[in-house]
Formats: structure tokens, sequence, C-alpha cells
């Protein structure tokens, strides 16, 4: 599985850009593609379009960072989960930590059980973001991760700075 470089398709139209951006990945001989963003009808239009497997979430953060809301990923789910014959998933998406809080954590593990969807989180991505969630939370990403319930079996997190303990 390829996770992809969005900046392409942030340049012009989205479905126009989802598309080139998933045929490269499709020309590598990809099968399944793993993408967070918002527009998730252009991603999934785009995916069903070139017959890749995707799975697709939102990029979830609190309402003050006017990215995208559970309730955007609720509908997206609902709009295009199991589309193109079943090969288009729809999960909960967590931008990053430092973006939420522990409610909006727990809001979501709570979507993801109701809807039987996984969860992808941005997670540990930096050492800023860790120390950021050490002052905010009083836990590292993953520890608020696991405390809120977050983390589980069906949960896929982007993480680059992880602690020995």
């Amino acid at each position: 599985m390829l996770v992809p470089d969005d900046s392409r398709a942030r340049s012009g139209g989205r479905l126009l850009g989802c598309a080139f951006q998933l045929y490269g990945i499709d020309q590598v001989r990809a099968t399944t593609v793993n993408d967070m963003y918002c527009q998730l009808d252009s991603l999934a239009q785009a995916a069903e379009d070139i017959g890749i497997r995707a799975v697709l979430s939102n990029d979830v953060a609190l309402p003050e960072h006017n990215i995208d809301s559970l309730r955007d990923n609720h509908d997206a789910h609902k709009a295009n989960h199991s589309k193109a014959d079943g090969r288009i998933e729809v999960w909960i998406g967590i931008e990053w930590l430092p973006l939420a809080s522990p409610e909006l954590l727990r809001e979501a593990r709570a979507m993801a059980d109701d809807l039987g969807a996984g969860i992808h989180v941005h997670l540990n991505k930096s050492k800023t973001g860790v120390e950021f969630c050490l002052e905010k939370f009083g836990w590292r990403p993953t520890e608020l991760g696991y405390e809120t319930g977050l983390l589980g079996p069906d949960t896929v997190a982007c993480t680059l700075c992880l602690a020995q303990r």
C-alpha cells in the first residue's frame, strides 16, 4: 500500500488532481491507496474511475481549525463507503492530535465503532507535535490515543517519532 503525496492534488481541480495522483500510483502497480484529505466525494470518484482500491478518510479536527468535522466524515462514509463494488472504504480520520481534544477522539472512536469503520490518525508526526501534546494534554500522542480509546486493531497511525517507553 502506498500513501500518496497530495501536493499535486491541491493545485487545480480536486477531481482532476486526484485522478492524476491515483493514476500515477496505478502506474507503479499499487493496488490500494490510503489517503486522508477533505472532499472525499472527489477522491472516491477518482479511485472509482481509475479502478484502484481506496481507503479514504477526512481531515477531522476541532472546529476552530476549519478543516473537516466528524459530521463531514460521517456523511462521506454514508455517501461513499463500499462504492465501486466494495473497492472504496471510508474510515474516520483524525488530522493531527494537537488539533483535536480528548472528547473529539472519544467521539471519533464511537463513530468508527457505530459505522464499522477503521480509524486513520496522524500520530507522533514530529517532535514538536509530541511536545505540544505533552504540554496540552499531559500525555504523548500515543498515550492520548490509548487513554481515549482511539487506538485499536482497526487503527492505522502515520507516525515518525516514537519514544522507547
